[in-house]
């Protein structure tokens, strides 16, 4: 099992907007478990993706 976690934070310094990205990804015997929640504004969207490597990482990508 691979878990690995990592957190970017953007920061306007202009309008005091701060805005985070939060991904978890979880890989059980070759099926991947992420969850990522962004943070814009203070209001939390989280959404939780569930595949192989390639169809999370499509799916991660699309949200940009």
């Amino acid at each position: 099992m691979m878990i690995s976690d990592f957190q970017i934070t953007f920061k306007n310094y202009v309008n005091n907007i701060t805005n985070e990205i939060s991904i978890e990804k979880e890989n059980v015997d070759g099926k991947v478990k992420t969850s990522v929640t962004i943070t814009k504004d203070g209001k939390e969207e989280v959404s939780n993706f569930e595949g192989t490597d390639e169809e999370v990482q499509a799916q991660i990508d699309a949200l940009k």
